[in-house]
């Protein structure tokens, strides 16, 4: 009988989402307000802001904004050919987390005179991320963003309570609970800011890091 992978369970529970979910917020946070107003994943923000920018003829400021909405699909087209590459969840994931705490613990100590370096890395680390890690518990969920996961705990509390479908109210409380996270991990980054700036980033590495080990650790059965 073949081995159970116990590392697929864990990438796909809802405390590793929620977590995952926390260090999503904190580097949206860190990037808007010390990293020049740049939103690491709300990649909407970004291409109007750009385009604003772009008609004031204000050519610098535009590519502030560009950079990390290309610095983005790169991560997202990193992640999707380690699916290619790697049939085993535990080692795509696991080189998924690596990068992305390597990509935080270098943005700690870029200075904030090159913020759209620091911006691409995080951006970079925000698509790895949304590709790598987008399933809790059976239910399609962003870890990096609350547009589609807001829409869904909509529609499925409305399912719950107008057509009495079976699980849908458990389905929203999942999409709720990632959406709290998000913004549990945003607050949280603002306080850190204001206590240790630049390296602020590294709680998401911290956070990231422990994900790492109960994917790399996990027992096969």
């Amino acid at each position: 009988m073949a081995k159970t992978d116990r590392s697929d369970t864990i990438a796909e529970s809802l405390v590793f989402g929620l977590a995952l979910a926390f260090s999503g917020g904190l580097m949206d946070a860190y990037s808007y307000l010390f990293r020049g107003g740049v939103f690491a994943n709300a990649q909407t923000g970004n291409i109007l802001l750009f385009a604003v920018n772009l008609t004031r003829g204000e050519w610098i400021a535009a590519l502030g904004f560009l950079t990390p909405v290309a610095a983005f699909s790169v991560g997202i087209t990193i992640s999707y050919l380690l699916k290619c590459r790697f049939p085993s969840g535990r080692s795509r994931r696991v080189f998924a987390l690596a990068a992305e705490i390597l990509l935080f613990a270098v943005v700690a100590f870029v200075p904030q005179s090159q913020n759209n370096v620091a911006n691409a890395l995080i951006s970079l680390a925000c698509g790895i991320q949304l590709e790598a890690f987008g399933v809790i518990n059976a239910n399609n969920v962003a870890t990096t963003m609350c547009i589609g996961n807001l829409r869904c705990a909509i529609e499925n509390l409305l399912a719950g309570c107008v057509k009495s479908e079976r699980g849908a109210l458990r389905k929203a409380g999942v999409y709720a609970a990632v959406i709290c996270a998000f913004a549990v991990g945003a607050a949280a980054g603002g306080g850190l800011i204001a206590l240790v700036g630049s390296y602020a980033i590294i709680a998401c590495a911290v956070t990231v890091a422990v994900c790492l080990a109960l994917v790399a650790f996990a027992p096969r059965e």
